[in-house]
């Protein structure tokens, strides 16, 4: 190669700055995470020649141990990052079984009256790139590292119509430390639990202002570290503390609000209330927190929540069916679907309750774990259509409707459900991952899948539905006919959460389409192993319910299941 690769070059129709881990497209510049940029520069040392996977993740982890999703990752990131189109490729072009070949070669910016070459012409508008680049910011390769109705929401005045952004790394983050339960009953941890939940999510509704996830401030339950440092590890500056201690028909909870970067206490408060005004204590305490906020960043308006009147023993079932989804499995689901209907018997109107009892019959529907289909369909719908009109504006509620329409084959709704959850509270991981499978279905959006996903892994590496997320973004690379891709990330989301059983079996399906017949009966076999008593057609029924096409894969799959069926 004639020049310096650290230096400025041209790769097609974008402009590479290596010193800068940044590429620019139509006058648009992304930044690229270093390893991102590292398997860049590998793959243009090589151009045109084929660069095998093990090569390149030797060469850009070389002391790390990463897996085959890490690599998918970053080239899917440089794809995004040039517009280009894996089943037609103007860049990147994935050689199955082997790794990926370069298609260009880089040119020094210095060639006298240099033009881009006619791959420009391919690059996708401008418009759609302008789209792609706040996405691409949130993506990071080193991540370590649902469910799931049919009517259609109502369009009202009030709903809202465009979704905020995420919250990006420039936004000022609050985190909330789980609340310390003050109680020697441990029955009565639900309510630190639940406060702890309800604030992030109002929290979240706040324009302007980024909130660390539930599932990334768990970790730091009961820990000794000081509050700076916690900030720092989650990349936060200001922290919420706080202990609740019930007191027979009442509770006591003091809260304090600390800057982290100026070392100060900039809210403290305590509350001695009853225990039906459990709900009103948040919303007064939020917009306290709100307020004293300002004083040192912009925000907009604190949004109301609607969730009904506060029911202890309904809360309390609620949030022991949340506990249940860390382990999910087919006996968590029996449970999950037992207590909410024991919240329901308490409080009939909740519409939160309303929403996961819905969500949770059509995923115990998708898994073939409904006796009578038919009633399960009218049931969920039931349930959700109290839970929306009960509850239009909960982001909790919409998301849950979301899921549960996806699961329903209505991705129309999911759509719109999932759109506006994220309008509502655009800090929420889930229905980031969940929005973009939604795209994916209604527009055949691979990237807002692929992105969404992957940026909802990094907002949340530590959410219990993490194995999920990477489950969605295989399926729209099966669906996709990227199968070889979809195989391997699905692999992951099994490395992540190895005890469900469907994401062996939809594994094997890719395989099959790829013409990797012995992995393929392998995954079926550890499948099965998981759900002995499975029938073959509840599997693929439950498929097909879920709105998936089986695939190429279908006859070996069919033909391998009698087989080892056979063989016990």
């Amino acid at each position: 190669m004639s020049f310096n690769l650290t230096e400025d070059f041209r790769l097609g129709a974008a402009i590479v700055r290596p010193a800068l881990s940044e590429l620019e497209m139509d006058g648009e510049c992304v930044r690229l995470e270093p390893k991102v940029m590292a398997l860049l520069i590998h793959l243009i040392e090589h151009a045109e020649s084929v660069v095998t996977r093990q090569f390149l993740m030797d060469e850009v982890w070389p002391d790390v141990v990463v897996t085959d999703e890490s690599l998918t990752r970053g080239i899917s990131e440089i794809r995004s990052a040039l517009g280009d189109d894996p089943k037609s490729p103007a860049y990147v072009q994935t050689v199955p079984k082997k790794g990926y070949r370069l298609l260009q070669k880089p040119q020094p910016l210095n060639l006298q009256n240099a033009q881009p070459p006619e791959v420009a012409a391919q690059s996708p508008q401008k418009t759609k790139r302008q789209g792609l680049m706040v996405a691409l910011v949130f993506l990071s390769i080193l991540v370590a590292g649902g469910i799931w109705f049919g009517q259609r929401a109502a369009e009202s005045e009030s709903s809202p119509k465009e979704p905020r952004q995420v919250a990006t790394s420039d936004t000022v983050k609050i985190g909330v430390l789980p609340i310390e339960s003050l109680s020697d009953n441990s029955e009565d941890g639900y309510l630190a639990t639940g406060m702890t939940r309800d604030v992030i999510q109002q929290l979240s509704m706040i324009p302007g202002l980024g909130v660390v996830p539930l599932s990334s401030m768990m970790e730091f339950a009961g820990a000794q570290q000081s509050p700076r440092a916690i900030a720092a590890a989650v990349d936060a500056r200001f922290l919420v503390t706080g202990q609740i201690e019930p007191r027979g028909d009442g509770f006591r909870l003091r809260l304090s609000l600390l800057d982290t970067q100026q070392n100060i206490q900039l809210w403290s408060q305590n509350y001695d209330r009853s225990l039906n005004l459990f709900f009103t204590v948040q919303d007064t305490l939020v917009r306290e927190i709100a307020t004293a906020l300002s004083s040192e960043i912009q925000l907009g308006a604190v949004l109301a929540l609607e969730r009904g009147q506060f029911n202890a023993t309904a809360y309390q079932l609620i949030e022991g069916a949340e506990q249940l989804r860390r382990n999910y499995n087919q006996q968590a689901a029996q449970q999950i679907e037992a207590q909410l209907r024991q919240a329901l018997a308490m409080q009939a109107d909740n519409p939160v309750a309303h929403a996961l009892l819905g969500m949770q019959l059509a995923q115990n529907l998708v898994s073939g774990w409904s006796q009578d289909t038919q009633a399960a369909r009218e049931r969920i719908r039931e349930h959700m259509d109290l839970a929306t009109k009960g509850a239009p504006r909960n982001a909790r509620v919409l998301m849950a409707a979301g899921i549960g329409a996806t699961m329903m084959g209505d991705h129309d709704s999911a759509l719109r459900y999932l759109s506006d959850s994220f309008a509502l509270n655009p800090n929420e991981a889930h229905t980031l991952a969940e929005l973009g499978y939604a795209e994916f279905r209604v527009d055949d959006n691979l990237d807002a899948c692929r992105d969404k996903t992957l940026q909802a892994e990094q907002l949340a590496p530590n959410h219990p539905r993490l194995a999920f997320w990477s489950y969605r973004r295989g399926t729209c690379l099966f669906l996709a006919g990227l199968y070889a891709e979809a195989s391997e990330t699905l692999e992951y989301a099994i490395q992540r959460n190895p005890g469900y059983y469907h994401t062996y079996f939809f594994r094997s399906l890719a395989l099959f389409a790829e013409g990797n017949d012995d992995l393929a009966v392998e995954s079926m076999r550890k499948g099965m192993r998981l759900a002995p008593e499975l029938q073959k057609d509840d599997f693929l029924n439950g498929v097909l319910r879920f709105g998936v096409p089986l695939g190429p894969g279908l006859a070996q799959f069919e033909k391998a299941w009698s087989v080892l069926v056979s063989q016990g």
